[in-house]
């Protein structure tokens, strides 16, 4: 790059951040091509002439979502940030702008995989119909009757989305392998564990292994599963595949009773969209982020700060 007198670079910096000339104004006042006014300012900023300052508006998380992006190597994190939220306000919040980036990520040509939650039942909530035909599959089965099992979710979705979906019809876990293999076995279950290997996009809720958990608040969890489970280090889950604090799958025996994608599966998946809210499961965003199975997370302030408190 060719060199310039310093004050040269520092006349022209001035006329075009000070006095807000364009590039062709200042070229012709001072009898320069519009083409060395460009190099003169790439080269002023990078002699440090010109100095480059964001003043960041206090309710602006744009520097914790860079930071989580740049830790996790997350493709985006969209953070909300309120003065005065409540943890249910969050929570509303951190639906409303998943439901909107899943439809504005959301193309024609995409199969959507989604898991099951009080999260993502709130997502499903908000999302408003759109003229895109999006096929929806059913990453894991149900949970009986419970309104956050994956069905009520993918139902809700399928009226705002044009494209068919394909529910799981089986419980999300069951009581030992021999169960789970026998289910898996049936043709129509087949045909949906094929379809998640075509998944484009996926919408998942990160649980936490705490009693508010759903899988222990419905009973699929039992005493001796907990036990398991924490000997393993398990903190939580996706799709109910436990990991540890340091994003390493636990590969207990409780794993061959899910019925759903596996975690493999899901770190295939290119565009995984994690929703979460609430800082009990700091712990399990922190571990499923080391995991690097997901692409983008959405979720609020204090949550994130108290996953950061955790590094």
């Amino acid at each position: 790059m060719a060199s310039y007198e310093p004050k040269l670079m520092a006349k022209v910096a001035e006329l075009y951040y000070k006095y807000d000339l364009s590039q062709q104004e200042i070229a012709d006042r001072i009898k320069i091509s519009r083409v060395k006014v460009s190099r003169i300012l790439t080269a002023a900023r990078k002699e440090g002439i010109i100095e480059v300052k964001i003043n960041y508006p206090k309710d602006n998380a744009t520097r914790l979502e860079r930071k989580f992006e740049e830790d996790f190597g997350l493709k985006e994190a969209k953070i909300i940030v309120s003065q005065d939220a409540s943890e249910k306000v969050y929570f509303n919040e951190v639906a409303k702008t998943a439901a909107k980036h899943l439809s504005e990520k959301l193309g024609d040509e995409d199969i959507l995989g989604v898991s099951w939650g009080s999260t993502l039942r709130r997502v499903s909530d908000y999302v408003e119909p759109i003229n895109k035909e999006v096929d929806i599959v059913q990453l894991i089965g149900n949970l009986g009757s419970n309104d956050v099992s994956a069905n009520t979710i993918i139902h809700n979705l399928a009226r705002a989305f044009g494209g068919e979906y394909n529910i799981l019809p089986a419980p999300a876990i069951v009581d030992n392998k021999t169960i789970r293999d026998a289910i898996i076995s049936d043709r129509k279950i087949k045909e949906i564990y094929e379809m998640m290997n075509e998944i484009t996009v996926a919408m998942v809720g990160i649980g936490g292994l705490n009693p508010v958990s759903i899988f222990i608040k419905s009973g699929y969890l039992l005493e001796e599963d907990m036990e398991l489970l924490n000997q393993a280090g398990a903190i939580g889950d996706i799709c109910a595949r436990f990991f540890d604090i340091n994003g390493e799958r636990c590969n207990a025996a409780f794993d061959d009773r899910v019925i759903g994608i596996s975690f493999e599966q899901l770190k295939k998946i290119p565009y995984v969209i994690g929703v979460v809210s609430g800082a009990h499961k700091a712990e399990a965003i922190l571990g499923v982020m080391r995991s690097g199975v997901l692409d983008v997370l959405i979720t609020d302030e204090i949550t994130a700060l108290a996953v950061l408190e955790l590094i």
